[in-house]
């Protein structure tokens, strides 16, 4: 977001330029009469014989010793999400006055604004967390390859990961020591890690049996707003003039199957929801991916800003169902509303979740860290698979249906709908 500017050794050309100026003039038969060691500097017996036009000046000559100025981002764009668009910088010489210098607080207040529009998102870190505890399932087997057992018998899904560790590790430790770019990183972990369910063209419109499946989205833009896809209000003293305009374009997200509801209802879900491609609703995960730690920051504004709008979109669903029904908040209701973001900066990954600040009127959200650690190592690969699939089982199994009851019930306390394809969850 800050315009990088180089400097360099070479003479600077505002020197050149003042040495070229005071250069005395003289005619040309002059210049023949001259002893060849006193020409000027610019005008050796090599370059005379060329047009004035052709012949080299200051600036050109300080120009071969110039290096190509960087790309920077242009930082008027409030995007946060968006690509950037890219200018050149000048280049500006080490001995020239008013030399433009970075402002990381002016960055840095840069994102607060961002994050204040998007409803007072806060970041707090957090020791790291136990799964068991965090999704407050008891019940469950500690142990995450029985578990995942559980999770294969409630939903038969391509998603879940055994995968094999050691070839992941050798991965990510192969890409740090050649130094591999984003791209590499993020191509790597979306064949392995974060994978993806088989795609029908036949679904979701078109028959089909009713299942839950997670939908993976990559590079997604959902520029805001759009119907039942809103950005959530600035807080109170934000002092931002207008509202949210960018686009958003997760590098990964996963939403809820469509193919969830009844062939016959799966057209009017849109109603209530924002429906993305005919067949997804309703996100549960966000990811995003950079080169290094250096990054992170960046990343972790990234995430907070998709996980903000993703759970305020779900906190206005909830929230409308509430309304229609004439009923209010319950403890359960409080804890479905989350959403899980994930940031991969080279090897190491970072798990964060966020929930509204209050429940009865929306006041902002709070990211919390949940859990951190480096896919070089067996541990770290490990605990990544483990909380990833249990993000997945909780966004089918508590958020997905919640979703979905609350979208029946919205439906029902309306006297004049078509309720004829909508049944009680089993």
């Amino acid at each position: 977001m800050m315009a990088v500017s180089n400097t360099f050794d070479k003479t600077p050309d505002c020197e050149l330029s003042q040495a070229h100026s005071r250069t005395t003039k003289v005619s040309n038969k002059e210049r023949l009469q001259q002893p060849r060691s006193k020409l000027p500097p610019t005008c050796s017996q090599e370059n005379f014989g060329r047009p004035h036009y052709a012949r080299p000046t200051a600036n050109s000559s300080a120009r071969k010793h110039v290096l190509k100025p960087r790309l920077s981002t242009d930082s008027s764009s409030s995007s946060s999400r968006s690509r950037p668009r890219f200018r050149y910088s000048p280049t500006i010489p080490r001995q020239c006055p008013d030399a433009a210098t970075t402002d990381p607080e002016h960055i840095t207040q840069l994102w607060k604004t961002v994050m204040a529009h998007l409803g007072g998102t806060k970041h707090e870190d957090e020791a790291d967390q136990d799964p068991i505890t965090h999704f407050g399932v008891p019940e469950m087997p500690r142990d995450s390859k029985l578990r995942l057992e559980v999770y294969r018998k409630s939903f038969g899904l391509s998603v879940w990961l055994e995968p094999n560790i050691e070839d992941i590790q050798r991965e990510y430790k192969a890409m740090r020591a050649y130094s591999c770019n984003e791209a590499e990183y993020q191509t790597f972990a979306l064949r392995s890690i974060f994978l993806d369910e088989p795609r029908y063209p036949d679904l979701p419109e078109d028959g089909g049996d009713k299942r839950w499946l997670p939908i993976r989205m990559v590079q997604l833009v959902r520029k805001l707003p759009q119907s039942k896809w809103l950005p959530p209000p600035p807080v109170p003293g934000s002092n931002l003039p207008k509202r949210y305009e960018w686009d958003i374009r997760p590098d990964c997200t996963y939403h809820v199957s469509l193919q969830a509801f009844q062939p016959g209802f799966r057209s009017k879900v849109r109603k209530h929801v924002s429906i993305i491609q005919q067949r997804a609703f309703c996100p549960y995960l966000t990811i995003e991916f950079k080169k290094d730690e250096e990054n992170l920051d960046t990343a972790r504004h990234q995430v907070a800003i998709s996980s903000a709008i993703s759970l305020y979109n779900r906190y206005l669903l909830k929230t409308a169902t509430l309304q229609a029904c004439g009923t209010s908040w319950s403890e359960d209701d409080q804890s479905q509303m989350r959403h899980y973001g994930i940031t991969l900066t080279g090897s190491n990954w970072n798990l964060w979740c966020t929930v509204p600040k209050t429940f009865v009127t929306w006041t902002g959200c709070t990211m919390s860290s949940i859990y951190s650690a480096d896919c070089r190592t067996v541990a770290g690969i490990q605990q990544l698979i483990e909380f990833l699939n249990d993000i997945h089982y909780w966004g089918l199994e508590v958020h997905g249906k919640s979703c979905k009851r609350d979208i029946h019930a919205k439906t029902r306390s309306d006297p004049s709908a078509d309720t004829r394809d909508v049944s009680l969850l089993s």
